[in-house]
């Protein structure tokens, strides 16, 4: 199977993982800058938001190789990718390098779409402050801009503004796209929101502090499997969401401790299982 890649900002490096047993499938591959994000596309590349160089960088899967860089908005924070035309959450791949990628650009507030067949790029205007995320789902894109506290719907071709922002709680920091809502988590208030793609308006919030105690944190969310995983830098705890009704399981079975910090961490989940990233302390544990 494939390798899990995590990203090292201090050292500039990408290091494969096996998935399960978490030891090394080969070196570090150097991508250089402060690679912060990455995600896989269909046909193997990872595409890495580089925070320093204000660049996404291609990475072969299968052989590390590091593609040229290709220059973004300043301070890419979040990066996205689906198939052309795939119209889901991330597309149906050929398995060519046929893939369209977007940045989120905290420093300057654009996104970025790169299409990755023709090389051409494309910048929005400023479509909010303090960029931190971005997904995709079904022809739009949904940007988080944490110090606006909303998450602002545009259109994944042409970035043109694809709704009207909506309010979300203090924090905006991760999102993640499922079949039926873009979910956002919010660290500030502790809590995580649903948002229905189609009309654009907020769920009440789920207050995953309500089990973990105040200050919990949610600072990243992954879906898999029918439910989505929550990391919360703060206490150091994942919960699970059930996001049918907003039920959060018992901190007891579902919480799991992990190393001493998840801040500025990721959280991935893919068919049951779950991988929580510890820059601080430099580990990954799979839950």
């Amino acid at each position: 199977g494939g390798s899990l890649w995590v990203a090292d900002r201090d050292a500039g490096t990408l290091t494969p993982l096996d998935p399960t047993t978490l030891e090394r499938r080969g070196e570090s591959v150097v991508v250089g800058g402060e690679p912060v994000a990455a995600v896989a596309a269909d046909d193997g590349t990872i595409w890495v938001a580089d925070l320093a160089g204000n660049a996404a960088v291609p990475v072969d899967g299968t052989t590390g190789a590091v593609g040229a860089p290709v220059p973004v908005g300043k301070r890419p924070s979040g990066v996205a990718v689906a198939a052309r035309g795939g119209g889901g959450n991330a597309g149906g791949g050929s398995g060519e390098d046929d893939s369209i990628v977007w940045t989120a650009n905290g420093a300057d507030g654009t996104v970025t779409r790169i299409d990755t067949s023709t090389g051409v790029t494309t910048t929005s205007a400023r479509v909010g402050f303090g960029l931190t995320a971005v997904a995709q789902h079904d022809g739009r894109l949904w940007v988080a801009a944490t110090l606006d506290r909303q998450v602002v719907p545009l259109d994944a071709t042409t970035l043109l503004p694809a709704g009207p922002a909506v309010d979300v709680d203090a924090g905006a920091t991760a999102l993640v796209a499922t079949d039926d809502g873009i979910w956002v988590t919010a660290s500030s208030a502790g809590t995580v929101t649903r948002i229905d793609p189609t009309t654009g308006v907020a769920d009440a919030p789920v207050i995953v502090d309500a089990l973990t105690g105040p200050g919990a944190g949610p600072s990243a969310v992954a879906a898999s499997s029918g439910a989505l995983w929550v990391a919360n830098s703060h206490d150091r705890t994942v919960v699970r969401v059930d996001p049918t009704d907003g039920t959060v399981a018992p901190p007891q079975f579902f919480a799991r401790a992990v190393s001493p910090s998840l801040a500025m961490g990721t959280v991935l989940a893919d068919t049951g299982t779950v991988w929580v990233s510890d820059p601080v302390a430099g580990t990954v544990t799979r839950l």
